[in-house]
């Protein structure tokens, strides 16, 4: 899964964007290789490091990943829907606003509002089982 990342993330141009940006954030962090596999492993995810490339196997390497820093649990929750996205092969929009994907597993849709100042205004509905992705309140 960890190759699948870093290689879909290279061809996913804003998503990239997004994991350099958390690069930043995140102290120690030199390469989205090393970041994303300290994701793996504080989330105590196993990941075997294999590659016939001497220059991954240095940015997956004890030293490059043990150099960055525990995550604080947002950094580790845009990492993870990035990676989730990137494993479903979907970039994500160069969109500034928030993006949030809504999972239904009730038996049921459910309806979703964006609440504006006291008002509620309905924009959309996830199907039974469902899954959609929208993008913030344009408000």
């Amino acid at each position: 899964v960890m190759t699948e990342v870093v290689l879909k993330l290279d061809k996913m141009e804003n998503a990239k964007q997004r994991v350099n940006e958390l690069l930043m954030e995140v102290e120690g962090a030199e390469t989205a290789s090393a970041l994303i596999m300290a994701w793996f492993l504080q989330n105590r995810i196993g990941v075997l490091v294999r590659s016939v490339d001497e220059r991954h196997i240095e940015e997956n390497s004890p030293f490059m990943v043990g150099k960055v820093a525990k995550m604080t649990q947002v950094q580790m929750q845009r990492l993870s829907g990035l990676i989730r996205l990137v494993v479903d092969d979907h970039d994500i929009s160069n969109f500034d606003g928030v993006e949030v994907t809504i999972f239904n597993e009730r038996e049921s849709g459910v309806q979703v509002y964006w609440l504006n100042e006291n008002s509620l205004m309905r924009v959309h509905e996830v199907a039974a089982k469902g899954k959609t992705e929208l993008g913030s309140h344009p408000g």
